[in-house]
């Protein structure tokens, strides 16, 4: 096992030269590297996502950000599709329950 070296907060570690430095020169002075980190207001992530990778959405997006004490905003749209198969009509049980979490949730329902 290869021991690790902790980095101490406002110098630079000492050892074999194999970590490095936490201050960097720049223009003469010395400048801390979290002073040049780039941080954000927020950020914005869209796009499709298969049916069969959902989850991920929560693995990658909404549990680690809500557990780390960030604000989300969630956007949903989802289409479904008639298929011959599943057709879709007034009559079925899972247009229904739709319709209805769409109501309890403020949700825009559209049918075409």
């Amino acid at each position: 096992m290869i021991p690790v070296q902790k980095k101490e907060e406002g110098g630079t570690p000492e050892g074999d030269g194999g970590t490095r430095p936490v201050d960097e020169p720049e223009g003469g002075k010395m400048v801390r590297k979290e002073d040049t980190i780039k941080k954000f207001k927020s950020i914005t992530v869209s796009g499709k996502v298969p049916v069969e990778k959902y989850h991920e959405l929560f693995t990658c997006f909404i549990t680690p950000f809500a557990m780390s004490g960030n604000k989300l905003d969630i956007d949903v749209k989802f289409k479904i599709k008639s298929t011959e198969s599943s057709p879709l009509d007034e009559t079925k049980q899972q247009y229904k329950n739709a319709k209805e979490a769409a109501k309890q949730l403020g949700l825009e329902f559209e049918e075409e």
